[in-house]
């Protein structure tokens, strides 16, 4: 093949006939790809215009699902300073972490954003607060959710390393999902004194992120697996706190279901 259509190629000195078989296939095979390519030289483009392609960017199947649950998970501002997460568990109600509600004064007002690009808030109300557990529920007005997370209301079909997925308002980014992994479940000292069961999902969670949903499937279903605590720590043999890095303790889902009824 290379001595027919490189025939100078090796020190080869014999000039090629025009109308040699030789020649003639060299031109068809520079026609025939002059021809396959787009004008532009972009592929499927045609006329300079670039043909659009299905997504910007790729996205695992089984993370699909997940994105779909981001719409799920709201910004709560408590004031003018200061911000958390939240879950939408009813057409008007966000539950989110009671750290991010009650330790402001009395007459802060409170607001949801849907997204940190958009500008409308909405006004919110606390309708009951769960201090040692960590949990509040507000009220939202002016808005009705059409969708709303599932908690999940029982563990027994939740296994070691299944993948979880944090969702939350970090720092003074817009929405984030990270991934991690479910590790178990602990007896832990909250802040209050008391002994709770936590989830142990390992994630990475910044201020911001608290009253976010840490969210997992399920027989094909996203389910809320629950909320990230912002007053639980593991126990120490001669007390304190351990800290551990992208180790998050998580408010059972089923905890969470009991305190929204």
């Amino acid at each position: 093949l290379q001595a027919i259509l490189f025939p100078f190629a090796k020190g080869r000195s014999h000039p090629m006939n025009k109308s040699s078989p030789r020649y003639l296939l060299v031109g068809l095979m520079a026609f025939l790809m002059a021809a396959s390519t787009p004008i532009g030289g972009v592929d499927g483009a045609t006329s300079g215009v670039v043909k659009e392609q299905e997504s910007s960017f790729s996205v695992l199947p089984e993370r699909k699902d997940y994105l779909g649950t981001l719409g799920l998970v709201v910004k709560v501002i408590n004031g003018e300073d200061g911000h958390g997460s939240g879950v939408i568990v009813s057409s008007n109600q966000v539950v989110t972490n009671a750290h991010v509600v009650a330790s402001v004064k009395k007459d802060t007002k409170f607001y949801i954003k849907l997204e940190s690009s958009e500008t409308r808030l909405y006004n919110a109300k606390i309708l009951k607060v769960y201090e040692e557990r960590d949990l509040a529920l507000l009220e939202v007005e002016g808005i009705t959710f059409e969708r709303f997370a599932k908690t999940l209301d029982t563990l027994a079909r939740v296994s070691f390393l299944d993948d979880i997925w944090a969702i939350g308002f970090p720092l003074t980014l817009n929405k984030a999902l990270t991934k991690g992994t479910y590790q178990g479940k602990i007896e832990a000292l909250s802040d209050y004194g008391k002994v709770f069961s936590f989830l142990v999902v390992t994630s990475s969670i910044a201020p911001g992120n608290s009253g976010g949903g840490v969210f997992i499937k399920v027989d094909n279903q996203v389910w809320l697996l629950g909320i990230p605590s912002g007053v639980a720590f593991a126990p120490q043999e001669k007390g304190g706190r351990d800290v551990f890095p992208n180790i998050v303790y998580v408010i059972p889902g089923p905890d969470v279901a009991n305190f929204l009824k």
